[in-house]
């Protein structure tokens, strides 16, 4: 019984197992599956290229694979570019090569560069519209497929240069790069310490061409020299060592070089102190010319170009004083200095490249016509009818020369015998004299006078350009 149970069981597999088979045999072959063709991807329909954002990514770019058709060649990916409706005939190539990578991304200068490199008519600050495809080529049969076409509108900055570098010295120059305003993508600028030399603005660290040098015609403006040929090849000259603040506009081919020179002396507010030296001011269209105007004292000056040193420095021509000589050690010129007649407001301007000065008073000076002599020390003693008069040696100086007994002395500066004119009185009651003494110019009020306690022959000047008082024994 058990046998004709698994007999069965045998049986009725088999019949399954056939048919099974039979409807396989009567299903048609599958059909291999179509290949895709490439496509490409761009990350945006519209870019604005900004240079001064370099590497910073604009553009992105990705596609799928091509097909060497089961030759298990490699595949060589070339991405063009054109002008939409050039049929790619011109525009520009970027070789990617094998990869199973399938991306690109363009930064804001690369993509920038390309179009202006490609494209030479292509404006500024204009959009344009250009087609994008990916070319594929199987490496082993030569084959080449091509992916979709994808359009892409784009304009650049008309700010194209990135870096700038200053560069002076012979011909393997030395340069240093200038630092982009981060507001203002055209100017840059670079502050610092510089000998004399020839300046020109490189916009590569390798290469010397093209560069920025002199406006022939005014040094405040830049010329943009490209070729070797071009013969306007003036650079900017920084005729002594300092420190310097520079700023080129590269938009608007400007620059400013802006130089220190400063004054110090007897005849300034803060005398020879000189980390209080004056500044001058330079100009804006000429850089070697620098002015000052204010206030000076009778006494001499002379022109440092920093603060760090007495030296260099600008003296006056021994020869003319309108003139003047960089001073570099005190052996190779006279420390010679420009006089300053009397108290008042000056203007001063030189020229560090011409080498001259001009020093102009703007305000006449007060003009003194008697100085008098009163009091028990003098040969006249206090009397008004025997005064005696002081000599009028030089520009609102007064002098005289004699015989002073022991006690008090003042100077009247006109004949009033009620004693309430003005008078020149000193500092403090029974005032020393001194060669180097100050006196006070006033009617009335503390009736301030010299004592003299050693009596002889004495030698008295008195300036009233710095209201100095000079008492010397003879």
């Amino acid at each position: 019984m058990k046998d004709r149970i698994f007999m069965l069981l045998d049986l009725r597999f088999f019949l399954l197992l056939s048919i099974t088979g039979l409807l396989a045999a009567c299903e048609k072959p599958a059909e291999p599956k179509p290949e895709e063709p490439m496509q490409l991807t761009l990350s945006a329909d519209s870019v604005y290229c900004m240079p001064v954002y370099k590497d910073k990514s604009v553009l992105e770019l990705s596609w799928t694979p091509a097909s060497n058709h089961g030759t298990g060649s490699g595949i060589a990916y070339t991405i063009e570019v054109d002008r939409k409706g050039n049929q790619f005939a011109g525009g520009f190539r970027i070789q990617i090569g094998r990869t199973s990578n399938r991306s690109l991304s363009m930064g804001h200068k690369e993509l920038a560069d390309s179009l202006r490199k490609a494209f030479p008519t292509m404006k500024a600050e204009t959009y344009d519209v250009f087609e994008w495809r990916v070319r594929a080529t199987v490496l082993k049969t030569g084959e080449e497929q091509w992916s979709n076409v994808a359009v892409l509108t784009a304009k650049w900055n008309e700010n194209i240069i990135t870096d700038l570098y200053l560069a002076w010295g012979s011909e393997k120059e030395q340069q240093t790069e200038m630092t982009m305003d981060p507001e203002h993508f055209s100017i840059f600028t670079w502050s610092g310490f510089l000998q004399p030399c020839s300046l020109r603005l490189h916009l590569s660290e390798k290469d010397s061409l093209p560069c920025f040098v002199s406006d022939k015609n005014d040094m405040t403006g830049m010329h943009y020299r490209t070729s070797a040929t071009d013969e306007e090849n003036q650079p900017w000259e920084i005729i002594v060592p300092g420190y310097y603040r520079i700023t080129a506009d590269v938009r608007t081919q400007s620059i400013s070089i802006r130089g220190e020179l400063f004054m110090i002396g007897g005849a300034t507010p803060n005398g020879w102190d000189l980390s209080k030296a004056l500044v001058m001011s330079p100009d804006d269209t000429n850089f070697y010319r620098f002015s000052w105007t204010g206030m000076l004292n009778e006494g001499d000056l002379k022109l440092p170009v920093t603060r760090m040193d007495f030296l260099p420095a600008f003296v006056a021509d021994t020869a003319d004083v309108g003139k003047m000589v960089l001073q570099t050690s005190y052996e190779s010129y006279p420390d010679s200095k420009w006089t300053i007649p009397y108290n008042g407001e000056y203007e001063i301007e030189a020229d560090i490249r011409q080498k001259t000065i001009s020093i102009r008073a703007l305000t006449e000076p007060e003009v003194r016509g008697h100085v008098y002599m009163l009091g028990d020390a003098a040969p006249c003693g206090w009397s008004w009818d025997a005064i005696i008069e002081l000599s009028h040696t030089d520009w609102n100086i007064f002098s005289w020369e004699g015989a002073l007994s022991a006690g008090q002395i003042k100077f009247p500066t006109e004949i009033n015998s009620d004693w309430s004119g003005e008078m020149i009185y000193a500092p403090v009651a029974n005032c020393a004299p001194s060669p180097s003494g100050t006196f006070e110019i006033r009617a009335g009020g503390d009736d301030n006078k010299w004592l003299i306690t050693d009596p002889g022959e004495y030698q008295i000047r008195i300036n009233f350009n710095d209201t100095t008082i000079s008492f010397v024994k003879l």
